[in-house]
């Protein structure tokens, strides 16, 4: 059920606590936003991985900037 996932299956982050993580990458990339940073973070908190439902929702940028930092990208199939 997505109203009570299995912590195994599915993790929601809260990215409050990374903002300063995410700033630190944002500045570090030359990026403007924070909401590719925010997601690096979250995938530097989360056993390096970050995982997307569609291709067209990971920008050339952040799966460059997730190569430089060891993230790996995985996408729904």
């Amino acid at each position: 059920m997505i109203r009570h996932p299995h912590p195994e299956v599915l993790a929601i982050l809260d990215p409050r606590p990374l903002l300063d993580d995410a700033a630190v990458i944002a500045a570090r990339s030359g990026m403007a936003g924070l909401l590719v940073a925010e997601s690096l973070a979250a995938g530097l908190q989360h056993r390096r991985a970050l995982w997307f439902g569609r291709g067209r929702n990971v920008g050339v940028r952040l799966r460059e900037i997730a190569d430089d930092l060891g993230i790996t990208i995985h996408v729904l199939p």
